[in-house]
């Protein structure tokens, strides 16, 4: 537990209440973009498949806090965004593609379940710590556990 972050505590707990666990799936990537990869995410041994956004490559990182902040983080992209025109600017995806479009259906059902399971979906981690590696982020990314 890290007592000068409370949101990677939180993070943590979360973990490891709802036995939580991420395994990239090699070789697997959504219009074969390297930094949308797919992804196991694990919740009380009810599996989920589905692409994430791993701009920063954080799944090479051994820490199960920081590759389920990253699972997470995708959900609440498919929870903000407006539509899926919104959603595919986000990731600079092209909006005529099926495969997106199938990826962004499934996200729908996937973030739905997890809602459902964990009462709510939230990575804990502030989009400005998460995007300018910055406080619990960087702390993250440098934790190995």
């Amino acid at each position: 537990m890290d007592e000068n972050f409370p949101e990677i505590t939180a993070l943590q707990v979360l973990v490891t209440t709802f036995q939580m666990s991420v395994k990239a799936v090699a070789g697997e990537f959504l219009c074969e973009k390297e930094y949308f990869p797919k992804i196991r995410l694990t919740i009380r041994g009810r599996e989920f498949s589905f692409y994430v956004d791993d701009e920063y490559n954080d799944l090479t990182i051994p820490n199960p806090a920081l590759s389920v902040c990253v699972a997470l983080r995708s959900l609440e992209d498919y929870e903000y965004a407006e539509d899926y025109f919104v959603w595919c600017a986000q990731h600079n995806f092209d909006t005529g593609s099926t495969a997106v479009r199938s990826h962004f259906q499934h996200l729908g059902e996937v973030y739905s379940q997890v809602h459902k399971i964990l009462g709510e979906v939230d990575s804990k981690i502030s989009d400005y710590d998460f995007e300018l590696d910055a406080g619990a982020a960087r702390k993250l990314r440098k934790f190995i556990s």
